[in-house]
């Protein structure tokens, strides 16, 4: 209010000229203040938390963008030039890709000293090289019931031949589930589920030779 009255006894002595300018200056202040009254009493209200998948978000910008049917496989290079056009084409452009997968795992398992290091944490487990047995290989029954889930077929029965070998006992419930891991993929290692196309190349050479005797006794 001292401020309102001095900016009014500086102002021209015309007496109208003084009250309207006051008047104005006075409901200037009042608006302030009322503003600033509503401000403090605002409170913040934090909205519920809404519950969203891992892929909630992927899906929701999936949506605004259409699927282009003449676009190739999200496998091939998206360039004309690149991108095999015949069927023969884009088999061997898909094998050479799991062929060159294979070999970095080959490479990866020949040179296991070289890739001790771990930058994942937790680690994981796909990322490391395997264990190799050998004859002279120490092993004991969890090792066997590891190789079962994990669907290793030749390694789960070497440690097995090696229990037997040093008079280990295995169990009746082990026993039946390494039974039925050899059975099921004949007595065969499995192919990796990453191996789509070579997976399917095998499905395709399996229908034409149905008739032959693949079974190992």
């Amino acid at each position: 209010m001292n401020n309102l009255c001095r900016s009014v006894s500086k102002l021209p002595a015309h007496p109208a000229f003084r009250i309207a300018t006051g008047k104005r200056l006075y409901a200037t202040q009042t608006i302030r203040r009322q503003s600033t009254s509503t401000e403090s009493k605002e409170k913040i209200v934090i909205p519920a938390r809404i519950e969203r998948g891992p892929t909630d978000i992927l899906n929701a910008l999936s949506s605004t963008v259409g699927y282009d049917p003449t676009a190739p496989h999200y496998k091939y290079h998206d360039d004309p030039y690149l991108m095999p056009m015949s069927n023969v084409g884009k088999k061997t452009f898909a094998m050479a890709q799991e062929a060159g997968r294979k070999a970095a795992r080959w490479i990866r398992q020949e040179n296991a000293k070289l890739f001790r290091h771990q930058e994942a944490d937790p680690p994981i487990p796909a990322f490391a090289p395997t264990m190799v047995y050998t004859e002279e290989s120490q092993v004991e029954e969890t090792d066997l019931r590891r190789l079962i889930e994990n669907v290793e077929v030749q390694d789960a029965i070497l440690v097995y031949n090696l229990l037997k070998k040093n008079n280990i006992e295995v169990g009746q419930e082990l026993k039946q589930s390494l039974l039925e891991l050899v059975c099921f993929f004949n007595h065969e290692e499995s192919l990796e589920e990453e191996y789509i196309e070579e997976r399917w190349f095998r499905q395709g050479v399996t229908e034409k030779g149905r008739q032959r005797k693949t079974w190992k006794d």
